[in-house]
C-alpha cells in the first residue's frame, strides 16, 4: 500500500515588488541544491494526498516536474513511498 508523505522543505524564494513569491532553489536536508528551472502553474490548492491548504507550484527541475506547496510559511512537496 503506497502512502503519501509530506515531506519539508528548505526553499530559496524571492520576493517581488508586489508581494508575489517565487521559489528558486530546493534545498535537501542533506544540503544538496537544486535549482527551479521554469515555474508552470501557481494555484490556490489543497494538497489532496497528504493534507493542507495554500499555494501549489507546479515546478520544472532539472527536467522533471514537482508539485512544490506553501502552506503559510511552510513548503513541502510530497513524496510516495
Amino acid at each position: 500500500m503506497n502512502e503519501t508523505v509530506k515531506k519539508l522543505i528548505t526553499v530559496v524564494a524571492e520576493f517581488t515588488t508586489y508581494g508575489d513569491v517565487r521559489p528558486k532553489t530546493l534545498v535537501w536536508e542533506d544540503g544538496r541544491r537544486f535549482d527551479v528551472d521554469q515555474i508552470m502553474d501557481i494555484r490556490k490548492c489543497a494538497s489532496l494526498k497528504s493534507g493542507g491548504r495554500g499555494l501549489r507550484y507546479t515546478c520544472r527541475i532539472r527536467n522533471k516536474t514537482l508539485y512544490l506547496f506553501r502552506e503559510d510559511d511552510i513548503w513541502f512537496w510530497e513524496n510516495v513511498m
